[in-house]
């Protein structure tokens, strides 16, 4: 089984200066880090001040060179009187090949360039006894399907606009079908977007029927629609494939198991999101 687990440490407004860490510990089953993964992005958009987080990992299986790992989106300023709608705040995974044994924590800092607001970081691994092939590992590709599916299945949209940990659907999965082979959340804002107002969050599955393998915990992934706080009054939000974007999660089911998203949002939105996980079988 795949797992993944994040925290969120404080970044500091001073260049290149660590803020306050946060401890990430593997669940009692470990295994290996196949990946680290950001998402994030801007909270208070500053027009002249650019985006290039940077992260620092210590602790249980890491070598003992300190990997110091590029996270998340990077991106220049924009002009001192620009207006400009949001760029993409979804994660972003680079491979790693540490050992991640049970219970194991590690230490996880991040660093910036100098801001008038720090920006709002998730910063996760990939870890377990999963398949993943070389070159998925290799070129730092973790949002894959594991085989490929028969069909796809999902759930009536929710919305979730606020910082509470909410259910926004759940699937049933087929008798003829037991075969998870990816499961994916896609958010996007479905209201009025508010000037420097980021779309920041995660999700956790929860899983009935998952056979003889353990499912949580530890299936806490970034959603995927993230987008970072617009400057201005023109605001557009950039888009993405929902199709390329799934989390790496396959395991065989019990007959008529259930699979459900929560989604968390970092900060509060203003209006309606619409919320939807989907699941491929096989």
């Amino acid at each position: 089984m795949i797992f993944s687990d994040f925290v969120a440490p404080t970044l500091s407004t001073s260049a290149d200066t660590a803020g306050t860490s946060a401890n990430l510990t593997y669940n009692g089953v470990g295994g290996r880090a196949y990946f680290v993964w950001a998402s994030g992005g801007g909270q208070t958009a500053t027009a002249a001040q650019g985006i290039k987080v940077y992260g620092q990992f210590t602790g249980t299986g890491v070598p003992g060179v300190i990997p110091n790992i590029p996270l998340g989106h990077w991106r220049s300023g924009y002009l001192a009187t620009a207006s400009v709608g949001s760029v993409s705040a979804d994660p972003s995974a680079l491979p790693v090949n540490w050992t991640a044994p049970a219970n194991g924590v590690v230490t996880i800092n991040a660093q910036n360039a100098a801001s008038t607001a720090a920006p709002l970081m998730q910063i996760g691994i990939i870890y377990g006894s999963g398949n993943f092939q070389s070159w998925e590992t290799a070129n730092g590709d973790a949002w894959n399907l594991r085989d490929v599916p028969a069909t796809y299945i999902t759930a009536t949209p929710t919305s979730s606009p606020t910082t509470a940990e909410t259910g926004i659907g759940t699937v049933t999965i087929p008798f003829d079908y037991p075969n998870v082979v990816g499961v994916s959340t896609y958010c996007v804002t479905n209201g009025v977007r508010v000037t420097a107002e980021e779309f920041l969050g995660t999700c956790r599955y929860t899983a009935t029927g998952a056979g003889n393998v353990q499912f949580e915990p530890a299936q806490k992934w970034p959603f995927f629609g993230q987008q970072d706080a617009p400057v201005g009054t023109d605001i557009q939000d950039e888009s993405f494939v929902p199709g390329l974007l799934w989390h790496p999660i396959s395991f065989k089911s019990a007959p008529n198991s259930t699979i459900q998203s929560l989604v968390t949002m970092r900060t509060a939105v203003t209006n309606a999101t619409s919320d939807q996980i989907f699941v491929a079988l096989k």
